[in-house]
């Protein structure tokens, strides 16, 4: 909005500009040497032409704002449609029931004038169209700064709207990584593992990544990429021999923003469901990331276990798909093929929008 003395100029100016448009037409005319007669003008031979020149155009500027800030606003903009064209009509008639003839045409070569009564209707139409012009004007003003700050509220209220998710879910996330991390290390202190040491340090490096760097909106690719090995390389210090690991990760652009925590859903829940002491079990991990397009594929059998029901809290994906709609709406696809025996996601986002 601008700044309320720079709005009060730009009325007045607007306002000179319109009163004095006739004055300057008439002037143009009258100094040319052409055989058309020039138009209608307005000639101020007495007070009293005067009186009502001054009158016309001082009902025209009241109008003007009383349409813009009190009947569309206490009218129109309330769905008050009936009171608001009667507000209207009655502002035209008396306009046009004071609007008296100011206009005298005369012939400059042969002196000729028309009737008064020609001149009356003449005068009636131009106060007509003088009064459509200002409640045109006045109108879509008026409805043009309502939508803009209605517009504006909108944005504002959304954009608090997604924070308020955003927050929300990485609250519902950071417990959910940590409590599955907690289980891999219980199990493996229960064994009395060697590596159970290796292991809390691979979950201190973790924690320091969610508790500090991941609050912020977006991080480096190269922090959420780190924190993405340390978790694989956690996870690796439980599996059993059986299990099979490919794992490829290439960025070219380690500097390129990534929303935090964003990866990690779905490479835990392909360790959650595709890892089994009893048979033999591949999981597949590629992640590519070039020109700001970051294309991840992760591929991992499904064993089923007796307390899959109990352990299932479904939070870590489902608050994934609900941050990529927020964060990246219509610059990513997911698909998720999910068979009897067998887990893939494919994930694509094009991390820096070009618009």
């Amino acid at each position: 909005m601008l700044p309320k003395h720079k709005n009060t100029l730009i009325h007045i100016t607007a306002w000179l500009a319109f009163f004095s448009l006739p004055f300057v037409i008439s002037l143009l005319f009258s100094g040319s040497d052409s055989d058309i007669p020039p138009p209608p003008i307005h000639q101020l031979k007495n007070d009293y032409t005067l009186f009502y020149f001054v009158l016309v155009h001082i009902f025209v500027v009241i109008f003007y704002y009383v349409n813009t800030n009190i009947l569309i606003t206490k009218l129109l903009l309330k769905k008050k449609v009936f009171f608001y064209t009667l507000s209207i009509l009655l502002c035209y008639l008396l306009f046009i029931y004071n609007f008296k003839p100011l206009i005298v045409y005369v012939n400059p070569k042969t002196g000729f004038s028309p009737p008064q009564e020609v001149m009356n209707a003449v005068s009636k139409l131009m106060g007509t169209l003088i009064f459509l012009l200002v409640l045109l004007v006045s109108t879509g003003i008026r409805l043009t700064r309502q939508w803009y700050e209605t517009e504006k509220q909108r944005i504002s209220i959304e954009k608090e709207k997604v924070e308020t998710e955003l927050s929300f879910l990485k609250a519902q996330i950071n417990p959910h990584f940590l409590f599955n991390t907690l289980n891999s290390i219980y199990t493996l202190a229960l064994k009395k593992s060697e590596q159970t040491p290796s292991a809390v340090m691979q979950l201190s490096n973790m924690m320091r990544y969610v508790t500090a760097e991941a609050k912020s909106d977006f991080v480096p690719l190269e922090r959420e990429l780190q924190y993405v090995r340390h978790f694989i390389d956690l996870q690796q210090l439980r599996l059993p021999k059986n299990m099979t690991l490919h794992t490829e990760i290439i960025c070219e652009n380690q500097d390129t923003p990534i929303a935090p925590l964003l990866l990690i859903p779905f490479i835990e829940n392909a360790f959650k469901y595709g890892v089994s002491t009893r048979e033999n079990a591949m999981i597949s991990i590629s992640i590519f990331i070039k020109n700001n397009n970051l294309e991840m594929n992760i591929e991992n059998q499904k064993f089923h276990s007796l307390n899959e029901a109990k352990d299932k809290t479904g939070i870590g994906l489902e608050n994934t798909k609900q941050r990529l709609e927020l964060l990246y709406k219509n610059r990513y696809e997911l698909i998720i093929n999910d068979l009897e025996d067998k887990y893939n996601v494919e994930l694509m986002i094009k991390l820096v929008n070009s618009k």
